[in-house]
């Protein structure tokens, strides 16, 4: 009997075990193919929020666009000036930012493929750390820098670099002009060397494009500012501060964009470059205020990221885009108030 019970049991036994093979082998299908669902989900949002996909710029014939590019605490300006007779613009790059691969990305996604003139306004790292990654990836086919001797091993790898490009060597003379399609961009400073690689060696250029104007000051302080005021100040009746658009020097820090020279300047819309909670402060209380007393369109890349001004040439109808809607820079306002002038409103300027 007790045998015969056993028998029972094993056979029993037998028939469960298909059956929890059936389960488990299920059970791992089911999961393999939740796991290949959360890739292909993973994979379809990377495509649509993160993987940056080539835009070419394609400007309409007589118009020109400024991109002030989001690169964190660091310097990268882009013009394009339309050219009627290729299918690429005029191109003129401003510092080249840190050297981690921003600048160059940001070329690499609107396809340009060449620069007409490179620019570094002066040798700090946050301007010209990504200079040998664009140098790579570009042709240049001028350099527009200040006469310098290196000093670290970022410099020396990027005079090396423009050596071997290739391009044309230029350095700043005070008045020189350059035509770059249908804008004109002149060099406010002279080549004095305050100090071997000051702020206030930086390069001062206005672009001017039709009635419209842009100022780029790098990182220049009082002295450089003071300069450039009194060498413009002794031609009569020619205000070639005067500009629409001005890049606020130095990343918006108190020592830069003074009193006397804004002034001069006396700006529409003010854009400044600078990164989320650097370690500087910048913008500045002090700068912000002074800005505040001229214009209030103020953009920060550090809250709107890069920002992007088309010009048709004429000055009324210049208009500002940026990457990041205007509601998210709100909880960044300052307390103007505690300086007596009015609250920026971050309004957008739109065409016509």
């Amino acid at each position: 009997m007790a045998e015969k019970s056993k028998k029972k049991s094993s056979l029993k036994n037998a028939a469960k075990k298909p059956a929890e093979k059936m389960k488990r082998g299920l059970f791992r299908n089911l999961v393999a193919l939740l796991i290949v669902l959360l890739a292909v989900l993973a994979y379809l949002v990377y495509i649509k929020y993160f993987r940056e996909t080539p835009q070419p710029i394609a400007l309409p014939d007589g118009s020109m666009q400024v991109h002030f590019i989001d690169v964190g605490q660091g310097d990268t300006t882009l013009l394009c000036v339309a050219d009627e007779e290729s299918d690429r613009p005029f191109t003129v790059l401003i510092d080249a930012g840190l050297g981690d691969g921003k600048a160059a990305d940001y070329l690499k996604k609107l396809e340009i493929t060449v620069i007409d003139y490179l620019v570094f306004t002066h040798y700090d790292a946050d301007h010209i750390g990504g200079g040998c990654e664009v140098l790579a990836l570009t042709e240049v086919k001028n350099i527009l820098a200040p006469a310098h001797e290196p000093s670290n091993q970022t410099q020396t790898k990027l005079k090396q670099a423009m050596e071997d490009e290739g391009a044309v060597l230029l350095t700043p003379k005070q008045g020189a002009t350059y035509a770059v399609g249908d804008m004109q961009m002149n060099v406010l400073s002279d080549d004095t060397i305050v100090a071997n690689g000051s702020n206030d060696d930086s390069i001062i250029l206005l672009c001017r494009f039709g009635e419209t104007t842009f100022l780029f000051s790098g990182d220049a302080e009082k002295k450089r500012e003071q300069m450039t005021v009194d060498a413009w100040q002794s031609l009569a009746g020619v205000d070639m501060l005067d500009a629409d658009v001005f890049q606020a020097g130095h990343h918006g820090a108190a020592n830069a964009s003074n009193d006397f020279f804004l002034a001069k300047v006396t700006p529409s819309i003010v854009v400044i470059s600078c990164g989320v909670g650097n370690k500087y402060g910048h913008p500045r209380e002090e700068a912000l205020a002074r800005f505040a007393l001229y214009t209030d369109k103020i953009y920060r890349t550090d809250t709107m990221g890069t920002v992007i001004i088309t010009s048709d040439g004429k000055d009324e109808t210049l208009k500002v885009e940026t990457e990041k809607p205007q509601e998210e820079t709100r909880a960044y306002l300052l307390p103007y108030a505690w300086f007596g002038v009015a609250k920026p409103h971050f309004t957008r300027l739109k065409a016509g």
